[in-house]
């Protein structure tokens, strides 16, 4: 996915590339780290992640995360965390 850096407003998140992390962190604790740090700019109007539905480890991180589901196909959920800043 490519960005416009300077019209940047959604933060995509992908939990694929943090994978290494899970074994090490609390996935839960770098998810709402990431996403206090992204939405404390204005700009950014939401935060974006993606998950398996059969990824029930992911979908309890967003979930606790107050990421909320808002579509999905055969295979993934698509979640948001909304900016209440904007």
């Amino acid at each position: 996915m490519k960005l416009n850096i300077r019209r940047l407003t959604i933060i995509p998140l992908n939990l694929e590339q943090f994978k290494v992390l899970f074994d090490v962190i609390y996935m839960t604790e770098v998810v709402k780290s990431m996403c206090q740090w992204a939405l404390s700019d204005k700009k950014v109007l939401r935060v974006i992640a993606g998950t398996d539905k059969n990824n029930i480890a992911s979908q309890r991180v967003l979930k606790k995360c107050s990421f909320i589901i808002y579509d999905e196909d055969h295979e993934n959920y698509l979640w948001q965390l909304n900016n209440k800043l904007s």
